[in-house]
């Protein structure tokens, strides 16, 4: 398989996809992020949209768990920059809790949550530490307990993070962020179901969601199109396939992201995708007007 073919754990869409298909491998990963032993896993869902009321937003979250004892988890693979993570992980925190309720679970019912955010571009807090731990507390008052069973972490997977003695979290860190694998670690382990499943054509088509099937068929378009190009001596046919070929790329990435996280930053989003496909931004900006000249007609 060629390189340029390989659809890595972090791709948008195969992070939940991957953990999804294996509850063992999603188990190990949640030991991993926690540093604790945990009961079975009993429910890996990918991408779970919870709707609380049709005319309030919904969300779609990445990876959502369920542990044999009813503890719930939700892991979201942060790529891109974002500010308001705080005000997410509350969001994110009170739809799971009304999930529950609209299932009849009473208040003394309702499970532990714990939101776990893995961010690979940015340290949210700027302090270089490896992760931060969040709950709820008394401030006034140091010795009140206060425990209502919500639990959030965010990791700093960027590669400014202090050393620490969590050597398993730093291996996944490296794994994630710059695809280093440590042999006869977990990332060993995590990488060749990787592989193993990117040699599974019938995975490969369950990836191709429509944003990757436009994607693919641009290429396909870029190829055909210098093909045409070479065969009737025009260079600029080798110039017209490749700037097509990044514009519905860009395009289907600005779908993907902004059904993801609507909030996303317009402005971070361009920067970013500016790097990923090496485009100007004035071209991504000019991508993402099409996108929403797109969604108005929809």
């Amino acid at each position: 398989m060629k390189s340029q073919d390989f659809i890595p754990i972090t791709n948008d869409i195969a992070f939940s996809n991957i953990l999804s298909h294996n509850l063992e491998l999603t188990r190990k990963l949640l030991e991993v992020l926690l540093q604790k032993k945990l009961k079975e896993v009993t429910l890996a869902e990918r991408e779970k949209t919870i709707d609380s009321d049709p005319y309030t937003r919904g969300i779609r979250l990445d990876l959502y768990v369920e542990e044999v004892n009813g503890k719930v988890y939700d892991v979201e693979l942060q790529k891109y920059n974002e500010s308001e993570i705080p005000k997410r992980i509350r969001y994110y925190q009170s739809l799971i809790d009304i999930d529950h309720m609209m299932k009849g679970t009473l208040f003394n019912q309702v499970p532990e949550s714990k939101i776990i955010f893995l961010c690979l571009n940015e340290d949210p807090f700027h302090r270089g530490k490896l992760y931060y731990e969040i709950k709820t507390e008394v401030v006034n008052y140091d010795n009140i307990e206060y425990e209502d069973g919500a639990r959030a972490i965010v990791f700093n997977f960027t590669n400014e993070r202090e050393s620490t003695e969590y050597k398993e979290i730093e291996e996944l860190a490296d794994y994630l962020k710059n695809g280093v694998v440590k042999e006869g670690g977990f990332s060993d382990e995590l990488d060749s179901y990787v592989r193993e499943l990117n040699g599974n054509p019938k995975w490969r088509k369950e990836i191709m969601t429509l944003e990757e099937y436009i994607n693919h068929k641009a290429e396909e378009n870029r190829k055909k199109w210098i093909e045409e190009g070479i065969k009737q001596g025009l260079g600029q046919g080798i110039e017209i396939g490749e700037t097509r070929a990044r514009r519905d790329a860009v395009i289907a990435t600005i779908r993907r992201e902004k059904r993801k996280n609507p909030d996303v930053n317009d402005e971070e989003l361009v920067r970013e995708i500016s790097l990923d496909y090496n485009v100007s931004e004035e071209v991504i900006k000019e991508c993402l007007k099409e996108y929403l000249s797109q969604q108005r007609k929809e």
